[in-house]
Formats: structure tokens, sequence, C-alpha cells
């Protein structure tokens, strides 16, 4: 299907998102789409790059959200972050993994259920999930106030909702103490722990309405125990949903015991008890009696003076004490109360919240002087939380008439009546907390010492709903006191000390470190016991737990270990997930599957809640079992939680606890909502490259404990490509061995049976012998018949269950047979001379190396060989002379080794070769730019090489003796020529003249001079002067009259357009072309832009000058017409200069001299720009220049003195025979070619001569 834009953006035809992100982002994601919203639901697959370091991700998957707007048609001022959770990396590596949620807003109000959570690993982003809500339009006024919607709540329950208590303005006593006193309404009551507004979808045919609403979270109730939460229209008053959040164990098990691992069937064990608070008193601290309340639900106490106090002479009188308090904020009270006639009581003072450390209060009641007085405290209650109570000490009335009365409780309770309260042993804080040991130390103390302790401590505190709490205190008498619960704890079976105790050993699993680190579970939770009046059930409310008593045929779930971890777990989910996870379907059975692996992970033992039936002892259930998805769901989430709990717990069997246990919670740490997406979750928390596409390094785990035993899928088993690694012997190696074993692994396969791999060695089916190893197979080998000696190709093949193949080749080369080595002649060589024998050659289809040793010692390091090429060794002529023994050592790839060879050089001090220049003469003087070099050589018993100025000479030889000649290029100025000869020993001699190239005598037409320099000028030749190096260029420039230089290199190579370019544009020359006749390697071209003129030239080219210059390219000989054609010189022309000095553009010339001559070449107009004219000018060569102009007044002025050369006869200009001043230089006379065939004639004769002599001889 073809969408135009404008279909897309008038909404005729939706968007596809799939096709929108493929596009974008590749192929390689899974885009799971909400069909009624076209948002997508869930991305999963390949990763995105967002920034290097995972926990500073935030702000990128923000952008990311908001740059993809089409795609997610979410705004990100819509989202509120809400959890950004970071975890280290499973392997160590990379900067971990970080989970990020938002929750959308409408207008600054939450959506009720969105979410939007993206999963960043070392910094690439894996997946995003949404539940998100468009084109949302709600009311965000109210019209009915939160009292109203708490009715509408209560109503519907059928009981009174508590709103924040009034504090009392009085009480009676004799209502308190009549028949009816003390006992609750017989109409439950709930209180609101939570109101906040949220806009609310109601989902209505495939499409949603959406409504303003209160979320109302009630406290638990007792009987029966829930925890409701409604949505209330904020509008209408109309229930729009409702649920009840406490999960309760609902199951069927016996369990028993108390400090028993599991249950009352096992076997009692002394465990240390950490984190148990220990408090201490002095005996002869004053404050150690206090009033206290008690705890009770839905109640009331009071504590009030049994005797008046009298105030008859009393002024300004206060009431004073101190106190520290535990009480529900706003719906539980203490009261300060003040009567006349000890019945009626009135609140002077009241107290709610928390203040943890004692406080003085003081009270006025000087409306009370003169008067007699009863004073007390009043608590209420009601039936949901439950604080720790009130405390008061230290109880004074004064006045400014003295004291009327003062109680510090030390002698009793004589001045009290109580109703609830009694006197208690207060302690001012905690002064220690017990360590992992049990142990505890307390330093600093003086006088007689008193201990006390209780089941309570930083992360639980255990209440007995039906008896007094545990508790200890001793005086103590030696510095060393122990104690065990079990001697004090009277609870049933000791249940207060079990359920202490392993909720602090499950809270201490939960945040042992990462990424263990729920840190939010750091609350002291209330754990009840002996809660309700039913049995056999458990609940967790997210915060708190409830355990109930033995009754009938169930024990008490106090007692019963698995079962305390899996209330604890169920508050461990609440608190990692940022958003209701459903209690129904599959996110229900993923709660309750954690619930029950980490309660059996902790007590390695598969079944949960041993002992829960008190006459069988049998358990609950068992997570080691076979159920399967989607076959065995039946929609209670108890039941479907034994598959996701069934695959949990066979990959704890597979991979182990600790890494199994990893997984599990990195996973649910991800906030899964359904079975597979946990799976893929957990594939997310495993991967070790930020791509599910290439699998994970547990995959084949991963895929046996949820599909293969449990049914539950992923696409990304199948998208895994099985890997070949660790080839031995390895691809492209040699090995010397025919039966060497062959062998491999093979990876990242999902539950291969061994029986699908297999392997053909060059065509044949080849046996295999396969180990296990990690994630796949070690495959080996051992072949019964021998291999050919050449390539042995291999091809390893394998299928796994996910249908994942592979098809892997690769080969080795088996040579068997030895290299072998000619047998060259003994050798002489000169001392002290550099000398080479080359007279060995190997010989092998796989050379590998040789080394050589002299008498002995090793002198040349092995060395990589070639089949069938001399080799150069190096002889050490410096040894002294004598006979030394050099052998060849040599072996080839495979590891074969040649027979060694063994060769006798000679070292002496044999007779140099001699050699004479016989033509030309020394202080010859010539105007030709060359000369041919001719002389004679003779050696003594050996072979020789003749240079002349380096260059190769050409050798006419008869035995050892001959001739050389060699036509060398001159320069102007004396030329030092060198003839050097080099005989097979080793042995040297050299000799050399000195030639002069002179300039011709003014109109004479002779020979050469001019101005040509390094890489000038060169007229032609009868000889060649050959290819070579062009060199790095020189100049005979006086440098002091160098203004700047800049140079460029290139490889000039024969049949090729050369351009040298001068990027930095120092000079006048932006470039210079030419086409090459000939290679020359690498050659460097000079630019010198001058003061004044050059030295080497006498006098200026007529017009205004702009600027001189030189150019020099390579070595002499380089730029000659020989050698370089239709050269070109592109050169640029300031503007500012041409305004300043009233120049004609159109005059503007490029000048050459050469010869004594200026030559003018005609320039075109190329471009020009703000600051400069450019122009190119054809040359005959390179040499001196000059750029020229004429003013607006002298335009007219005849030039008659230099020579014009038409653009046509640029190259024929220098094709004369004789010698010429250079590329473009006038024609030399006759009488100059007649003078260079004579000394070329002369010397052919005396080469005639010399044969003949030596013939005759």
């Amino acid at each position: 299907m073809t969408i135009s834009n404008e279909q897309v953006n008038i909404g005729q035809i939706p968007v596809n998102k799939e096709t929108l992100f493929a596009a974008k982002y590749g192929p390689d994601w899974n885009v799971s789409i909400d069909r009624d919203s076209n948002l997508p639901r869930r991305i999963v697959g390949s990763s995105i790059e967002l920034t290097g370091v995972s926990e500073k991700a935030e702000p990128e998957v923000r952008k990311f959200i908001a740059d993809n707007s089409r795609i997610f048609g979410l705004d990100s001022v819509e989202l509120e972050l809400i959890k950004d959770d970071h975890d280290c990396s499973l392997d160590g590596n990379g900067s971990g993994i970080s989970n990020i949620v938002y929750r959308q807003l409408y207008r600054g109000i939450p959506v009720y259920s969105s979410r939007i959570g993206a999963t960043v690993n070392d910094g690439k982003l894996v997946a995003l999930d949404s539940s998100y809500f468009p084109d949302i339009k709600a009311p965000t006024e109210v019209s009915i106030n939160e009292t109203q919607a708490l009715s509408a709540v209560g109503s519907d329950l059928g009981i009174d909702i508590a709103f924040p208590a009034v504090p009392l303005s009085s009480v009676s006593l004799e209502e308190l103490s009549g028949p009816e006193s003390g006992t609750a309404s017989e109409k439950k009551a709930a209180k609101a722990e939570q109101v906040s507004l949220v806009i609310y979808p109601v989902e209505n045919e495939g499409s949603y309405e959406y409504h303003l609403a209160y979320k109302i979270e009630l406290t638990p109730l007792r009987d029966p125990l829930s925890a409701w939460v409604y949505f209330v229209d904020a509008n209408d008053g109309q229930i729009l949903y409702r649920y009840d959040r406490m999960i309760s164990l609902t199951v069927n098990g016996n369990v028993t015991g108390t400090v028993y691992p599991e249950c009352p069937a096992d076997t009692p064990i002394n465990v240390p008890f950490r984190n148990q608070r220990v408090f201490t008193f002095n005996e002869a601290n004053e404050s150690n009696n206090a009033l206290y309340s008690g705890k009770f639900y839905n109640d009331i106490g009071y504590a009030v003076t049994s005797n008046p106090i009298d105030l008859t002479d009393a002024v300004n009188s206060r009431f004073n004490f101190s106190t520290r308090y535990d009480i529900e904020l706003d719906y539980d009270y203490t009261y300060a109360i003040i009567s006349e006639d000890g019945n009626l009581f009135y609140s002077i003072g009241n107290f709610t919240g928390s203040q943890d450390s004692w406080a003085d209060e003081s009270i006025d009641i000087s409306a009370y002087d003169g008067k007699q007085v009863w004073i007390g405290f009043f608590y209420d209650t009601d039936e949901a939380v439950l604080g720790d109570g009130f405390y008061a000490d230290n109880i004074t009335i004064s006045s400014e008439s003295g004291v009327a009365f003062a109680d510090d409780l030390e002698k009793g309770d004589g001045n009290w009546i109580f109703n609830k309260f009694y006197l208690m042993n207060t302690l001012l804080n905690p002064i220690t907390t017990t360590d992992g040991d049990g142990s505890y130390n307390i330093t600093g103390l003086e006088g007689g010492i008193n201990l006390y302790s209780e089941l309570s401590g930083p992360y639980v505190k255990v209440v007995n709903e039906d008896e007094t709490d545990a508790f200890v205190e001793f005086n103590l008498t030696s510095p060393t006191y122990d104690w065990n619960w079990a001697d004090v704890d009277t609870s049933y079976k000791r249940e207060e000390s079990n359920v202490f105790y392993h909720v602090n050993v499950i809270h201490d699993f939960f945040t042992k470190g990462s990424p263990f680190n729920i840190n939010s579970m750091d609350y002291q939770a209330i754990a009840a016991v002996e809660y309700g009046s039913e049995s056999g059930n458990a609940f967790s409310d997210g915060t708190n737990i409830y355990l109930y008593g033995a009754g009938g045929a169930y024990e008490s779930t106090a007692v019963l270990s698995d079962v305390t971890y899996h209330e604890y777990t169920h508050s461990v989910v609440r608190h990692v997930y940022t958003t209701d996870l459903p209690y129904t379907g599959e996110s229900g059975a993923l709660n309750e599957g954690w619930a029950d692996y980490f309660a059996c992970t902790v007590n390695n033992n598969s079944i949960v809640g041993e002992g829960y039936y008190i006459n069988s002892g049998n358990g609950i259930r068992n997570v080691n079992n076979t159920y399967r998805y989607p076959y065995d769901i039946v929609g209670e989430v108890h039941a479907d939680s034994r598959i996701i709990s069934g695959a949990m717990w066979d990959l704890r069997e597979l991979l182990g606890a600790e890494l199994a246990d990893e997984l599990v919670l990195r996973g649910m740490k991800l906030e899964p909502h359904a079975f597979q997406e946990y799976l893929e979750d957990i594939l997310i928390v495993d991967d070790d490259n930020a791509d599910l596409n290439d699998g994970t390094p547990h995959i084949n785990a991963i895929f046996k404990a949820f599909y293969v035993n449990h049914g539950i899928d992923s696409e990304y088993f199948y998208l895994v490509a099985p890997e070949v690694s660790g080839e031995c012997p390895l691809s492209g190696s040699f090995s010397s061995n025919n039966t060497t074993t062959i062998a491999a692994n093979i990876t990242d396969l999902i539950d291969i049976d061994s029986s699908s791999i297999c392997m053909t060695v060059n065509g044949e089916p080849a046996s295999l012998k396969n180990t296990e190893i990690n994630n796949g197979y070690r495959v080996e080998h051992i072949p019964s018949i021998p291999y050919g000696d050449g390539e042995v190709t291999v091809c390893l093949n394998a299928l796994d269950a996910a249908e994942n193949d592979i098809s892997h080749s690769w080969s080795f080369f088996v040579d068997t047979k030895s290299p072998i080595s000619n047998a060259p002649e003994d050798m002489e060589f000169s001392a002290n001379r550099t000398a080479y024998f080359t007279g060995w050659r190997l010989f092998d289809s796989y050379p590998g190396y040789y080394w050589v040793l002299c008498d002995g010692e090793q002198v040349i390091p092995p060395v990589q060989w070639a089949n069938g090429t001399n080799l150069s060794v190096p002889v050490n002529t410096d040894l002294g002379t004598g006979d030394f023994n050099y052998t060849i050592i040599y072996n080839d790839t495979a590891g074969n080794y040649g027979v060694q060879d063994t060769v006798i050089i000679t070292i002496n001090y044999f007779q140099a070769p001699a050699i004479n220049i016989i033509s030309p003469v020394e202080g010859y003087s010539t105007t030709s730019d060359s000369v041919t070099v001719f002389g004679t050589v003779n050696s003594t018993g050996s072979l020789f090489l003749v240079t002349v100025n380096g260059v190769d000479a050409d050798l006419s030889l008869e035995g050892f003796n001959g001739i050389f000649t060699k036509t060398v290029p001159l320069s102007p100025g004396i030329n030092a020529i060198y003839a050097n000869v080099t005989d097979e020993r080793g042995a040297t001699n050299k000799t050399s003249i000195n030639v002069t190239r002179t300039s011709p005598s003014t109109g004479s037409g002779g020979s050469s001079g001019g101005s040509g320099g390094s890489g000038g000028s060169s007229g032609s030749s009868s000889g060649s002067s050959g290819g070579g190096g062009g060199g790095g260029g020189g100049s005979p420039e006086l440098q002091s009259n160098v203004e700047i230089k800049e140079l460029a290199q290139q490889f000039v190579t024969n049949g090729n357009r050369i351009r040298f370019e001068f990027s930095r544009e120092v000079t006048p020359v932006v470039y210079l072309e030419f086409d090459a006749k000939k290679s020359f390697g690498k050659v460097t071209t000079i630019i010198e832009e001058l003061k004044e003129r050059s030295v080497l030239i006498p006098a200026e080219p007529e017009g205004e000058i702009y600027k001189h210059f030189n150019i020099w390219v390579g070595n002499g000989g380089v730029a000659t017409p020989e050698n370089v054609g239709n050269p070109v010189i592109g050169f640029k022309v300031e503007k500012s200069w041409l305004e300043e000095n009233d120049i004609l553009e159109s005059s503007i010339e490029l000048r050459r001299y050469n010869g004594y001559v200026w030559y003018l070449l005609l320039p075109e107009k190329v471009k020009e720009d703000d600051e400069y004219v450019y122009f190119e000018a054809e040359t005959p060569g390179f040499s001196h220049f000059s750029i020229t102009g004429v003013t607006q007044e002298g335009s007219g002025v005849q030039k008659s003195t230099l020579e014009l050369v038409p653009k046509e006869n640029l190259t024929d200009a220098s094709t004369g025979t004789g010698a010429s001043a250079g590329i473009g230089g006038q024609p030399v006379s006759d009488e100059g070619n007649a003078a260079g065939l004579d000394f070329r004639f002369v010397v052919m004769l005396l080469a005639c001569a010399f044969l003949v002599v030596r013939r005759r001889s």
C-alpha cells in the first residue's frame, strides 16, 4: 500500500507505527501495537545508542520519546518521572541496566494505569513498553468533595468511614465505666489511608471514556481481612471501580514451628537474631518508670490522679510533664485532661503523630487557680493503624506559690487510677542493634544497669493480637549477658520470635546489594501474628504482613517461614512496581509466582508451605512442576502461578541459585505484566551486548526452562545464530601431521541434541566426539585414514530445537614434504667490504623461514623466504681473512625442515678493479646540457658493476675487462662526474673528473647558459638521459633574495597528466601541469617568490613588475622536452595591485627568461574572486618568470624588445639538434651542432682503438 504524505497528515489512513519505527531504526525490532489506540505497546529487540552511561540516560530517553512523537503519540511534557532504577551489569562489564518509568499526566493530573517504561542497557535503549491514553477529554474541576466521595465508599461497603478525628473537649469517666464503655461500634469502620485525584479510563466498546475520579485507598479491615481501593467519580459520586489490594495466602497447606528452618516438623535450630534492638537503663536514673498507654485497636484508655490536687493558694498554675509518643496521625489521639469533680474531664491539650525523643510539655491551667483538680491522660484509637502509644513522666503542677503536685512515678502507681494505662520502665532510645551474628556491645555505662529488649528492630516489629508481646528485662550482674528468645517467648510455638527472625532473613535477602538493592524495604514493617479470628491464611497489604493463628486442620502461618517469605515478597513487588500490578490473570500469577519462587530459593526447597496441614504435614504448592502455558491456565492466580514459578525454578536448576536469583529479580524490576513479557525481560537483563537478535549468554538454559519445560515462548529464541569458534587446526593454518585431530566449539545452540551436529571432511562424513560446554558443544574428529597433502576442507552443520541452523566451513593445509635447497659453490669476498652471498635457492609449495649460522653462531635471524627465489645473505667481511662455514637452516609453513647446506666463504684482501675515464678529459668545457662519459675498467678474476654519478653505466666486456659509457646531464657551471666500480667480492674503486657547462657568446647562436637551474631548461642532445628518480630539486638562487617558498610533491609516471597544486597559495603560482613522457617517481617542485629580479638575470623585462619568481621541477633533466609535454602554469594577480597602479587587467603578461632573452607568454583569464584575478599560460619550460602589466597611459606603447613565442610553436622551439638554452629557447647555430658531432666522433674512435688493442694483446 502506498500512503501519501497528504493522507497521513489529514488522518485518512492510519500511520503504520511498525513501518515507521523499522524505517527509522531498522528491521531488528519486535513492535507490538495496541490495535485500539494504534500506539506501540511494547518494543524490544535490537538497540539504539543513547548515551555511554546508563545512569544518566533519563534525559536521553525523554528526548527519544519526544523525537518520535509521530510513533508514540506522546508529548514529553505530559510525562512524570516516577522511577529511575539502576543496576550494575550482570557480567560486570559496561555501565549496567537502568529501568526508567514515567506516568502520563493530563493537565497535571495523573492518568491511572498509564505507564511508559524504558530499559537502557549500557547506554543503549533495548526495550520500551507503554500503556498510554491518547486524545483524553475529561473535566479537571471537581463537583463533590473528598468527604462526599468517602461517604459513597462507606455506603457501598456498609461501613463507617472514619474521617480525621476532631479532638475532644471533654469526657465523662462515668460514661467510660458504664456498661457500654470500651466497646467498639457494632458497625465496622475503616479509614482512608490515601485520597488522590486521577483521570480514570473506563473501557466502553473498544474505546475509552475518561473520568476525573477520587482514588481512595482504605486501611485494612479486620473481618474479613481486606484493603479496598475505590475510584469515585469526582463529579457525580458514582463508583467507577473497586478492588481489594490485600494479597492473601489463600492456600491449602500446613506449617508449624518457631525458629524452625521451615516448619515445626524440622528440628529447631538456634540462630542469631540480627537487627534486634537492645535497650538499657540505669538503676539510678530518675526517669525509669513512666505512664504508658499500652497498644490497642478501636478502644479507649486513661490514667487520672486518684486524689484531688489543691490549688487554693496557687497563682498562674501550669501542668508540666515529659512525653514521647507514636500515634496514628489525625485519627488516634492522646489528650491531657483536667477535672474539678474527678468525673467530668476536659481536654486541655492533644497529641497525634510521632515524637521519637522525650520532650517537655507545659500547659497553662491558671483558670483553675483557687480550686481543687484531678489531672490525667486519655488515649482514643480506631481499628486501623496501630502505633506504639503514649508515654508521660515527671508529672508536676507548679505555680508562683510553689509545687502543688509532683510524681516521678518511681514509687509506684499509688497516685493514679488506670484503664489500660500502666507503669512501664521507659527507655530513652534503643542503645544498640545486634549485628549479623546476633552480638551486641555497649560501652560507657556506669552503675547498676538494666537491659531491655523486645521483638522489634529497624525492619520489623512483631505484634501479637492475642497476648502481650514478648520482651526481656534483666539486671546485669556480669559484663556478658546472653539470652535465647525461646526462654521468654510464650506465644504459640514461639511464633513471635520465629516471625521476627524470618522477616529479617528475607529483608536482608532483598537488600544485600545490587541487584538486590530494594532499599524501599528499609522501614519497620508490622508483622502481626494470631491475626483475626480465622485460621489457615496470611495476607500482605503491600506494607505489613498478617499471619493467622492455628485452628482446625491448619497450622499457624506465623511458624512457616515459607509463608513469611511469600507474604514479604508481595510487599517487595508492591514497592518495585511504579504502577498497580493487577491481581488478576497473568500479572496476578506473576506476583504469586515470585512470592513462591523467592520463598523456595531462600529455603532451597521447591515445596511451598510445608507443614501447613497439621495432620499430614503437606505443603501448598511445588514449584518443581511440569505445568505448561497455555494448556494449564485456569484463570486463578495461585494455580496459574505454578507455570511461571516452575520456569523460574527450572532456570535455578540449570544455572544455579545465585545466577538464577539475579535474573529472576532483574527481570521483575523491569515491571512486566505477562508471562512472555517477563521472559523477554529476563533475556534483556541476561544480554551482554544490548541486542537480543544475536542471543544472550544463557539463552539455552532460559529456552529450556521457559519454553521446553513450560511452554512460555518468544520469537527471540528463533533469531539466534549459532556460532562456531575455536577451530583446530586454524583456518588457513598448516600441519605436517596428516592425522591431526579436527575440533571446534559450536555455541549459542538452543537445547540441541548432539546427534544433530554433523561434520564432513573433504566432502566425506566424519565421526564426531561431542563434549558439552557452556551453551553448546566441543566437537572433535580423529581421522582413521591419513589426509593427503594439500588443502583439507571441513564443513560443520547443526540444527537446534528452535530450528536455528548453521553451516560453517574452513580449510587448513597438510604438508608432509620437507623443503629442499640447491647446493651452490663456495665463494670469495674482499675484506672490509659490504658483501652479499646470493647462491642459495629454496623450494617448497608452502615456504617458511630460514636462518644462517657462521661457524655455528647465528648471524641471520629467521627470515621468511619465497619459493625458488635467490636469497640475499649479508656476509660479515670484518671477521678477518680466512675460510668461514656459512650454514643455512630452513623450514616450511607446516614445520618440516629441509637438509642443511653449508658453503665455504673465503674472505681476503683481493686487488680492487681498476677504472679510468678516457673522455671527456679533466677540465673539459661545453655549452651542451649533457655529456657522454667513456672509460675502461680492469678486474682480477671477478665480475663487476660500474656506475656513473650513481646510475648504472652501459658495459662492453671481454672476460673481466671492458669499456663503459654513460651520458650524464650537465648543469650550468662546474659539474663533478664520478665513476665507481664494484666486483662480486665487494672490492671497489672510483675515479672522477670536472666538466664545465658554459653559456654561449652573445649573438653566437651557441649553446648553453640560461638560467634553467635545477629542473630548469635542458636542450636536446644526441645521448639519452634515461629514467630514474626525479629527486627533490635544488636552487642556484641567492637565498637572501628569496621572499618566500612553497613546494609540492607528486609521483610522476609515464602517460599521466601531472598536476602540482600549491595549496598554501603564498606565491603567485597556484598550480602547474604537464604530460609525463617518462616515470621519475616522487618529484618535488619549488616555487620561489623573489624580492628583486633573480641574481642570475642581468636585466628586467618591460612593463610594470608585479612579481618575480623561479620554478624548479625535480633534479636536473626532469623537465626536458623528451620528458614532459604541454606544460601549463596557473597564476594569480591581486586586484588591489591593479587598482593602486592603474593597471589594465587585459594587459597582464607572463614573461619567461631563457637564453639571455625575455620571452612573452600570453595568459588567458580563467576566473576571479574578491581578491584575485586568475590566469593560465602555456610555457615551453620552467625557469625564471615575471608577471607584468601596463598602465592606462602606457597601454599604446609598442613592444619591440622581446621575443613573442607563438602558441603553436611552443614545443617546436626546442627541437633543434644543437645545445639549447632550454625549453622554449632560441635555436642554436649549425656551428654549435657540428662541435657536438665532432666530440662524439672522437669518443667513438677512441673506443674502437681500445678494442683493437685489447684483441691484439
